[in-house]
């Protein structure tokens, strides 16, 4: 689902205080948290590249992208993260990303931030963004990151409405200090 207006304010907070010039979404859904993130671009050429599997997801964030006039700073691809990553700098002529932000299948969060670190797109200062750690769960996901030398983390909770109570959640921020020596 998208990341919603209480979390989507950290993830505004990140691109704002980082100023990433190549975001890499991992999950487009439709199209909600890119939107967010391209809002706070400000380099001349920097740009949002969105992973998503499921084509009428893609398609519609293709048109919430263009209905919101940020076609020049999103591109929406229609496909699993694990081919997109591998096709990323040729498809892009990008050589690296700023800032990942990963909302996808959580079982494909810990083996697709693995292939993001052997693409070598990834370097030291790349802002790791990963929401869901709480509900519905990210399996092997925070033990991954937490314990990880290439990783510092900072686990940053939420409470959330829904069905009549609130909800706990959380999203981590990772910030990558590249392979150990």
């Amino acid at each position: 689902m998208h990341v919603g207006g209480v979390k989507g304010a950290l993830l505004d907070r990140l691109v704002v205080s980082h100023d990433p010039t190549t975001i890499l979404e991992l999950g487009a859904y439709f199209g909600y948290s890119a939107i967010r993130m391209a809002r706070f671009l400000k380099k001349p050429g920097a740009k949002v590249y969105s992973m998503e599997v499921n084509k009428e997801c893609a398609d519609a964030s293709r048109e919430l992208v263009r209905f919101c006039g940020l076609d020049d700073r999103v591109e929406v691809f229609n496909e699993p993260a694990q081919e997109g990553i591998a096709h990323f700098r040729g498809r892009t002529g990008a050589d690296r990303v700023d800032l990942v932000f990963i909302d996808h299948w959580k079982d494909l969060y810990v083996p697709d931030l693995k292939r993001l670190e052997a693409s070598g797109l990834m370097r030291r200062g790349t802002v790791v963004v990963a929401d869901n750690m709480i509900y519905p769960g990210v399996p092997g996901y925070l033990e991954y990151v937490s314990n990880n030398p290439m990783y510092e983390t900072t686990v940053h909770p939420f409470k959330l409405p829904g069905s009549g109570k609130m909800k706990e959640d959380a999203i981590a921020v990772s910030i990558y200090q590249g392979t150990p020596e």
